[in-house]
């Protein structure tokens, strides 16, 4: 708890800088600086953007509002102030002041500039934007804990696909479904069902199904053979502007799954000129070698543009036989040896994507906009499945996926608008398997699965600024919402082996109260808001739904804020899983299973010479998960002549309800296990988990629910069964809690040859603890193998100047054990760096080098192994945990970029 209480002490410390620093304003300080600029003639909004990346201050405005406005440009040794000043003079915008003396540049409605869109809201400091986590324009969730991280963060965060680069963040957890786990991991079921070896998102650790992935706001349809999570391997990183990353409950904006959080991947939509870029990368050690390549082209005009960009992603395989260093002592010797060259770490993976967004007025008070999104994944992979008797299975697999949105906007009057978007995703994946004994011999292992996850919806918002208060003005968004999903298996010796499909009604409505602004501040209190937000879902399949959200923001001083939230989530079970046939058997003679397991079945003398069956699949009576979310942190940030700090600390609580899993084991230990610890621990499983000489009666009912024969192993029969262990039953567990605090530390200083950033992101779990039932005992899996550990955190150190930036990136992981016993083996801590390099080439004699820029990245610059773990085979796991670390090694990638 050391760690925890340092934590606590820097969400206090936010409190107390603010009596112990006076900030210099923000923005009087970096006006007076004087720099060198260079920013050409064209579109105002992105001349100004550029301005606020060379000069490191921030604009206000509106991109829809200045549409069709263009400036001169600036160049020369300026102030900043200066610089602004003529960069908006003689645009047709003019720039102005708030009481807070932020700069804001408007259109100047006196100036007539023909048939662009002006500026309408009578508050300046709004704009028309809507961000993540409110459906109200122009205002960001301050009262919720949202990150966002721009392009030049994830460009320089060495990561080549989106999945990488959201791995990276303390906040999301790298168990769950996942490409470095294709066999699944024994604490997640649904990690199991990941056919298509798959990406998912895991914030919190609540699972990959808790976190709602949107891309650009909507929907996308899910993957995996239990359509359960939303692949991240298909989003193209280089379409991408932003990600902005939501950590608390957001069911009332968006609906159900958005226990967990929010990851919103926002496409570029306002690129003008062409922009190509290719990158190759390799491990030093040999292995995952990857290429990427990448070409973007956009153009606008006085009131529309269009954008497109293609991406093409080779990466090729990574075996156990590249990291003799994590090697299983299974494979040290034996006939097994050259097997290590068919288990794969990483798989072999090939992706094209394609993106196209094009948005235009039809009238000044009418936009419409449309976008589509293409991308297909192959993947072949090879895995020892059981490594004990070398069953080698290969496996080619492939995700295609198409996402269309279109949308309408019409603004009724200046404080009045309307919008309608439609959108449609679907998404078709194929598996085929075929399973071989070393050194060759095929054995009746082929399958071959189709999946198929259709998705549609149409939203209607309406959005208004309904009154003024003295702390300004009060915003409004209300709304109804329709989809409608399907999700299909099919296999093709059973047929359709999974099926379901759902419709989904929603009304919602949204309300920010700002009570104390500018206008009326006073000593101590410069703002106080409050956001209110409610949802009403209607499930064709679970019913009916109301789940509220309420946040409060109270700003003490202009840079200090304190605030706060609470909301409820409600997400129905996957469809995958309402169409799970149900169960399926195996049988084992009880000494077998025990010796397999490290029991002596001597000290069981009852269960000597029984049989066991072993009952796994899901549950047919699922019911939703539900959970009750709460937040409160505070923000510090202070400004001066040379460069500004910012700190941020969040504690959080999520009370998760009913959330589909297997049993929970004391311990962490195997399912296989319950029988045992039933006997030498009464209680501690809910009643039905392990069933003792059970009567024929329940024998024959579990013969007549499996969905295919039970299959008996190492001679064991239906004959004198001891014990039904229906520890391996996914059904929905009574309660699983967290709560940690995430901590964010950054500090920029301006120096004459350029910027200095030091930083620090991190996440400490408090606790983290599962419930089978309200009478059973909670079961603690933090800091145990293939869970959270109860520190993740990852600083960095960096420089920007001119022409050159770079940043080092320190990642830290602490020491666990594998389980909770007496008898459990530690794991070492680990610790990587990594390194990014880039420089932007440039000569006046030589014009073809504008807009070039050269990139090196390093990750895991010292080749750190990851720590040693026990295998599982029949996971596919061997020798490190793929939930905390990685297998790749030190990897170096190298890509040039150009603009024109």
């Amino acid at each position: 708890m050391r760690f925890g209480q340092i934590a606590l002490a820097a969400l206090m410390a936010t409190t107390s800088l603010s009596l112990v620093a006076t900030p210099v304003a923000a923005q009087s300080s970096a006006a007076e600086r004087v720099q060198d600029f260079d920013i050409p003639a064209g579109d105002l909004a992105t001349a100004l953007r550029s301005f606020g990346r060379q000069a490191r201050m921030e604009v206000i405005f509106s991109a829809q509002s200045l549409r069709g406005l263009r400036t001169a440009g600036v160049s020369g040794r300026l102030s900043a102030g200066e610089a602004l000043q003529r960069l908006v003079a003689g645009s047709g915008a003019k720039l102005v002041r708030d009481a807070s003396g932020a700069y804001l540049v408007q259109a100047d409605e006196s100036v007539d500039i023909g048939d662009r869109t002006t500026a309408t809201d009578s508050d300046p400091a709004r704009t028309t934007i809507v961000v993540t986590g409110t459906n109200i324009r122009g205002i960001a969730p301050e009262s919720s804990p949202v990150q966002s991280y721009g392009r030049e963060e994830i460009q320089q965060s060495g990561a080549t696909t989106t999945e990488q680069f959201i791995r990276t963040l303390p906040q999301n957890f790298g168990g769950g479904s996942s490409e470095f786990a294709p066999g699944g991991l024994p604490n997640d079921v649904n990690s199991e069902a990941n056919a298509l070896k798959g990406t998912g998102a895991n914030l919190r650790g609540l699972g990959s199904g808790a976190t709602l992935v949107l891309l650009d706001g909507h929907r996308l349809a899910p993957s995996s053979s239990i359509g359960d999570f939303v692949d991240l391997s298909m989003i193209p990183v280089s379409a991408l502007e932003r990600v902005d990353v939501l950590t608390d409950g957001a069911s009332s904006i968006y609906g159900g799954d958005a226990v967990g959080g929010v990851i919103n991947f926002v496409l570029r939509d306002d690129f003008e000129g062409a922009e190509a870029s290719l990158r190759y990368g390799a491990a030093s050690n040999g292995g995952a070698d990857e290429w990427r390549a990448s070409f973007t082209s956009g153009a606008a005009w006085s009131d529309g543009n269009i954008l497109g960009t293609f991406e093409f992603y080779d990466r090729g395989n990574l075996t156990l036989a590249d990291r003799p260093e994590i090697l299983a002592p299974e494979f040290s010797g034996g006939g097994l040896i050259t097997a290590r060259d068919s288990f794969d770490l990483l798989p072999q993976q090939t992706r094209r994507s394609a993106l196209l967004s094009i948005k235009q007025e039809i009238s000044p008070t009418l936009l419409v906009s449309a976008s589509g999104l293409y991308s297909k994944r192959d993947v072949e992979s090879s895995a020892v499945n059981n490594i004990g008797s070398g069953l080698i299975i290969n496996s080619d697999s492939y995700s295609e996926t198409l996402a269309a949105n279109w949308g309408v906007e019409y603004e009724i009057s200046p404080s009045v608008s309307i919008s309608s978007s439609m959108t449609f995703n679907k998404l078709n994946g194929r598996s085929d398997s075929i399973g071989y004994v070393y050194p060759g011999t095929e054995v009746d292992t082929t399958s071959s699965n189709e999946y198929s996850s259709d998705l549609w919806g149409v939203d209607l918002v309406l959005r208004a600024d309904i009154f003024h208060l003295p702390g300004g003005t009060v915003g409004f968004a209300a709304g109804a919402h329709f989809r409608q999903e399907d999700f299909l298996a099919e296999s093709a010796t059973l047929g359709v082996v999974r099926g379901a499909e759902r419709d989904v009604a929603a009304a919602f409505g949204e309300l920010f109260i700002p009570f104390v602004g500018s206008v009326n501040a006073s000593p101590g209190m410069r703002r106080l808001e409050v956001s209110l937000s409610a949802r009403l879902d209607d499930y064709s399949d679970f019913g009916t739904t109301v789940n509220p959200k309420i946040g409060v923001l109270w700003a003490p001083t202009d840079g200090l804020r304190f605030r706060g939230s609470y909301s409820t989530s409600f997400a129905p079970p996957p469809l995958g899983r309402v169409g799970d046939p149900g169960i399926i058997g195996r049988g084992i003679p009880t000494s077998v299973l025990a010796g397999l397991v490290g029991v002596d079945i001597g000290q069981y003398p009852t269960l000597d010479g029984t049989n066991m069956l072993l009952v796994a699949g899901t549950s047919r009576d699922l019911d939703p998960e539900t959970s009750q979310t709460f937040t409160i942190g505070s923000d510090f940030e202070a400004d001066w002549t040379d460069g500004k700090f910012s700190a941020n600390a969040t504690y959080y609580n999520v009370n998760f309800q009913g959330r589909l899993g297997q049993t929970p084991m004391p311990g962490n230990v195997f399912r296989e296990l319950a029988p045992f610890i039933a006997l030498d621990t009464p209680g501690a499983f809910p009643d039905g988990t392990v069933s003792f000489f059970p009567s024929e009666d329940e024998i024959a009912t579990v013969v007549e629910t499996v969905f295919e024969p039970i299959r008996f192993l190492a001679g064991g029969s239906l004959e004198n069964v001891g014990v039904i262990n229906y520890a391996s039953v996914t059904r929905n567990l009574a309660v699983t809690k967290t709560s940690g605090l995430d901590f964010n530390i950054d500090t920029e200083f301006y120096t004459e040859i350029g910027a200095v950033n030091i930083g620090l992101n991190a996440n400490y779990i408090f606790d983290f603890e599962q419930k089978a039932a309200s009478t059973s005992p909670a079961v603690s899996v933090l800091n145990t193998l293939y869970s959270p550990t109860d520190i993740r955190l990852r600083a960095h150190l960096g420089f920007s100047g001119e022409r050159f930036s770079m940043n080092t990136f320190v990642n830290y992981i602490p020491s666990y054990q594998t389980d909770s016993t007496q008898a459990a083996i530690p794991i070492d801590s680990w610790t990587t760096i990594d390194l990014f390099l880039s420089y932007e080439l440039g000569d006046a004699s030589r014009r073809w080098l504008d807009g070039t820029t050269l990139s090196l990245s390093v990750t895991n610059v010292f080749d750190e192994a990851p720590p040693y773990v026990p295998p599982l085979g029949q996971f596919e796991l061997s020798g490190y945990d793929p939930a905390n670390a990685s297998p790749v090694g030190r990897f170096i990638a190298f890509e040039i970029r150009k603009t024109f």
